[in-house]
């Protein structure tokens, strides 16, 4: 005979609604992501969205939008912000602009989303686009003096010195320290013989937004930035050399600053600004400083050849009032690809008001640039590269 056992029926129908139960469970966990219906509405998905990105669950926060998205005909301008912060703390920065972009397109309003582009913009050494975005700013909030500051910097930077002026002159009419002017800078001088460094600083802060054009405050707060060690001092030491566009030692110092830090490239183009800078405002009495820096990068580069050309630059700087064409032509055949010499050039055929050599050598220039774009221009997105 044959034993043939019967199921223990409580026992199978303790397992199905435990098999009911956890089916159950995983049918609400996964049903989201296979569809777009949901029992939240579009606000409340939104929000959602917004504490799983803060909670770095971007995964989670992309489903939580894609509900949302299912909810009304056309997103709103919160989705795109919401999609353009995720994206952007995912590090997919082409993505997260283009979210934002959107977003604005549809409410321009939004200052805390055009202030977060302009810090990218402006770390990311694309001070075009980050001018542009102040200039969007300052339509909604025309006095805030921190962006006019900036938009003045940002504008010298790109060579847009009118709108750059137009900044400082609406900064300057605010005459709320004016009569102080004197005892401020007092002060400073103070704080500073007495190396009260972070009082000092803190109040060139300030008064530096009062006083943009006041070389004396741009000094202190570089000073005291040095002295405390902090990185805001090569920002600062570009606001200056931006400030104050026509002086080539600013240029100089910042270029000195770059080469003690080994970003020679860096310096060479700073260093070039100056030099270009000394021909078209200053005293040529500087020249010869700005040849031997250009040297010592060239010495350091290995390119004998550029360092060299130095020596023949000096030269003809010093006669540059008696200049003729048949120097200039002679000091091209020995250095043709020579940066300097070419800038002389131009700018010597520009002063004769010769147009059909001028020309020709900004062609040369032009090729010279071209060809080396891979080891120079490529390298270095210098802070005045758009100019």
């Amino acid at each position: 005979m044959v034993l043939v056992s019967t199921p223990n029926k409580r026992l199978f129908q303790n397992n199905s609604s435990l098999f009911c139960f956890l089916f159950l469970i995983y049918f609400c966990s996964v049903y989201p992501l296979f569809s777009n219906s949901s029992p939240y509405s579009y606000d409340e998905l939104l929000n959602q969205a917004t504490t799983k990105m803060n909670a770095f669950d971007y995964g989670r926060a992309l489903d939580r939008l894609d509900l949302a998205s299912g909810k009304i005909e056309k997103p709103d301008y919160r989705y795109y912000t919401i999609l353009g912060e995720i994206y952007f703390r995912m590090g997919k920065k082409l993505e997260a602009l283009e979210a934002f972009s959107k977003s604005l397109e549809m409410e321009p309003g939004q200052i805390e989303l055009i202030d977060k582009l302009i810090n990218f913009y402006e770390k990311d050494r694309r001070p075009k686009e980050a001018l542009a975005f102040i200039q969007k700013y300052l339509k909604f909030l025309p006095n805030d003096k921190n962006k006019l500051f900036r938009g003045a910097v940002l504008a010298n930077r790109v060579g847009n010195y009118t709108l750059g002026n137009l900044y400082l002159v609406k900064l300057e009419t605010d005459s709320k320290y004016s009569r102080e002017r004197s005892a401020i800078i007092e002060q400073l001088y103070e704080k500073i013989n007495n190396k009260e460094w972070d009082v000092a600083l803190k109040s060139a802060t300030e008064y530096i937004l009062y006083f943009p054009r006041e070389e004396v405050i741009h000094e202190s707060k570089i000073l005291c930035e040095r002295a405390l060690n902090l990185e805001a001092m090569e920002s600062s030491m570009v606001d200056a050399t931006a400030i104050f566009h026509e002086n080539p030692n600013l240029a100089i110092r910042y270029g000195i600053f770059l080469q003690e830090k080994e970003r020679m490239l860096e310096s060479l183009a700073a260093f070039r600004r100056a030099f270009e800078l000394s021909l078209d405002y200053s005293d040529p009495g500087n020249r010869e400083e700005i040849f031997f820096l250009i040297r010592q990068v060239y010495t350091f580069l290995k390119r004998d050849h550029d360092a060299n050309a130095m020596s023949q630059l000096s030269i003809l700087s010093k006669k540059i009032n008696s200049l003729d064409e048949n120097d200039m032509e002679k000091a091209v055949q020995s250095f043709p690809k020579n940066r300097e010499i070419l800038v002389l050039g131009i700018y010597f055929y520009k002063s004769k008001n010769q147009m059909d050599k001028l020309k020709i050598w900004k062609s040369k220039l032009a090729e010279r640039d071209l060809e080396n774009e891979e080891t120079e221009l490529v390298k270095v997105i210098g802070p005045f590269s758009h100019q």
